[in-house]
């Protein structure tokens, strides 16, 4: 039988007998990963219908700005619609013209 030192026993009884100072291993499955998102990847916004309140600048902008917008910019596209029709008219007005005076 092999002769031990009071230290050696003393270092297999603590190996032998649980300690409040070892760490008991944990069974990492049932943990989910940590995920880390670098910095550079966007945040999606939230989705339209979560209940984040609009602020009262977006809204009034909604409500009141953007449908003028529209108004005006339909409004330009019909007068640039309009404009190139009186210039067809005008050229065939001349092109009439010239042949009358033939």
């Amino acid at each position: 039988m092999p002769q031990f030192s009071s230290i050696g026993i003393k270092v297999w009884q603590s190996l032998l007998e649980p300690s409040r100072y070892r760490r008991v291993p944990r069974d990492i499955s049932l943990e989910p990963l940590p995920t880390r998102v670098p910095r550079h990847v966007p945040v999606p916004p939230p989705p339209p219908e979560s209940n984040v309140a609009t602020p009262s600048w977006k809204r009034k902008k909604e409500e009141c700005y953007l449908p003028l917008q529209q108004d005006i910019k339909s409004k330009r596209a019909k007068l640039h619609q309009l404009e190139k029709e009186h210039e067809r008219m005008e050229e065939q007005e001349a092109m009439m013209k010239k042949i009358l005076e033939l």
